[in-house]
């Protein structure tokens, strides 16, 4: 009996195929990378909180410890795995300022092709244009440029987040995946430390899938969990060791969990979501749930949720352009391209023509994440660009050459001014002094997010030298009286300061004094009475 013929494809065909897929993809991720350098470069914000890591990485490459005022053990920051990458690359030669920003950015890139990985995880690889189009938005984001080079973590914990979820999204759960997950998880956690939410909802999920499938469950699980409570714990015995604390000192100036922090972070994810591309992000995220067979979808939809619940718990952020809204834009924008692929696919079956609904929905949110809402968070960041950052870095530089070398300063903002003076430094809200970041405050979570604590009696009674208040004030010519300074028009300035200002210790033991910087500027300050010598002062 003859052969049944067949005509197959030609042998290496598949592997053709698959040769330009991959080519494809790298295409793709290059032009998508391109544009996010792109955007981000035009970027020229840097926070001033981003300075405290600064000075603490710098501490700690001069031998002076992890740091703030060398001799004081306080953990002012909340990201200490970014705060030794900034150290080891400031111990290479890279000045720490150029350090952060270039971590910012090189995790931004590497956020682009997780994230693009994910939507062909979640979509399928057949989805390659929906997953190019949502994480163009991604890449295009106006607030994922700011703070891609804005000198803080944000980037770099909004990938970590990611590559926590990508081996279970990609590949289920199985004692593997986990594994990687849970080291992913343990950079996480010494990046921020709500990569502990983060990974109990991971264990929670694999535990529900494992008992799902009938698999080995918890068997599977013990290697990832048994390394990430390792390391959770030494680095906990770790602080606990060095700083005598179990938890950053952030935490204590910041968090409460209140029902004032539910309501303000409440308002906070309202108020970003009057940026034009969330309504519609929204819309087609939730059409992802027509695609929730696929194992990904699932885990990203409560990845998203948890995120956005971590922001309302914490009571959103005091600092510009959404910080806090950064690692959750990932998973959104990933789960547009999955809802937008499975719209596509419905409005085919009905008539091929109207895929291009879908399509076209999705492409409206790139040029719709380009803008940005002109807000408060939009001010904020708009001042600090132009002004305030670069005042406050022209007097920290000013102060380091005209004062005494051990002057200790005390004020609010403590970022800029402190790197580039290097002066002892006495933070009045609290972030690097841990007794104000445990003196209770009435209403908690009702104020301006990180900046409500203070205690004035208490800086006083340490008898700094010099007193910057009124936010740093500067003008164009000295004030006449000191009834005019410090400027207390500002309501949350005024909060911060007058329990100091209505002390009798600060009209007995200080004096109003006008510094003129050489430009034609005057900062105002209150001086020590005995303290000598001040250049050319006037007051």
């Amino acid at each position: 009996m003859g052969a049944v013929m067949t005509i197959d494809q030609p042998p290496g065909n598949g592997n053709v195929g698959h040769h330009r897929a991959i080519i494809a993809d790298l295409v793709v991720l290059l032009a998508l990378v391109a544009a996010f350098v792109f955007f981000a470069w035009r970027s020229d914000f840097v926070s001033d909180d981003a300075f405290i890591s600064f000075r603490y990485a710098r501490n700690l490459v001069d031998g002076n410890g992890l740091t703030f005022n060398p001799g004081e053990r306080v953990e002012g920051f909340s990201n200490l795995l970014f705060v030794l990458l900034i150290a080891g690359l400031h111990a290479a030669g890279l000045d720490p300022v150029a350090a952060g920003r270039l971590i910012g950015l090189a995790a931004g890139v590497l956020l682009i092709c997780v994230a693009y990985r994910l939507v062909l995880v979640a979509a399928g690889a057949s989805a390659r244009l929906f997953a190019g189009i949502a994480v163009a938005a991604l890449a295009c984001n106006a607030y994922v440029a700011v703070w891609s080079r804005g000198g803080l973590e944000t980037t770099l914990y909004a990938l970590l987040i990611l590559c926590t979820a990508l081996p279970l999204a990609a590949r289920g759960c199985t004692r593997r995946s986990f594994f990687w997950s849970s080291l992913a998880a343990c950079a996480l956690t010494l990046t921020r430390l709500e990569g502990v939410a983060v990974y109990a909802l991971l264990l929670l999920w694999a535990l529900a899938v494992s008992r799902e499938r009938r698999s080995a469950g918890l068997r599977d699980l013990l290697p990832g969990v048994g390394v990430y409570i390792t390391a959770l714990a030494l680095m906990t015995l770790w602080r606990f060791a060095y700083y005598g604390e179990l938890v950053p000192n952030t935490f204590f100036t910041k968090s409460g969990f209140t029902l004032n922090h539910a309501w303000r972070g409440i308002v906070y994810l309202q108020d970003f979501a009057q940026n034009l591309y969330v309504a519609p992000a929204l819309v087609l995220a939730g059409l992802s749930l027509l695609s929730l067979r696929r194992k990904a979808v699932p885990l990203l939809l409560l990845l998203l949720a948890e995120l956005m619940l971590i922001v309302v718990a914490e009571g959103g952020d005091g600092l510009p352009a959404y910080r806090f809204i950064v690692p959750l834009l990932a998973p959104l924008f990933i789960l547009t391209g999955v809802g937008a692929s499975a719209l596509a696919g419905r409005l085919k079956a009905l008539w091929r023509p109207l895929e291009l609904l879908a399509f076209a929905a999705l492409l409206t949110l790139v040029p719709l994440s380009r803008l940005m809402e002109r807000d408060v968070q939009y001010r904020l960041y708009d001042s600090q660009t132009r002004f305030e950052v670069p005042t406050w870095t022209f007097i920290g530089t000013w102060l380091k050459n005209n004062v005494p070398p051990g002057t200790t300063l005390a004020t609010i903002p403590i970022g800029a001014v402190s790197y580039y003076s290097g002066l002892p430094m006495i933070d009045m809200m609290g972030l690097t002094d841990s007794h104000i970041a445990k003196r209770p405050v009435a209403s908690l979570g009702a104020g301006w997010a990180g900046h409500e604590k203070s205690d004035g009696p208490y800086v006083l009674s340490r008898r700094p030298d010099i007193l910057l208040l009124g936010n740093i004030f500067v003008s164009r010519a000295p004030l006449s009286g000191t009834g005019n300074f410090p400027p207390h028009y500002d309501p949350s300035t005024y909060a911060r300061e007058r329990d100091l200002v209505s002390d009798p210790r600060f009209a007995s033991e200080y004096r109003y004094a006008a510094l003129p910087l050489g430009n034609g500027l005057f900062l105002h300050v209150f001086v020590r009475k005995g303290f000598q010598p001040l250049p050319g002062t006037s007051g």
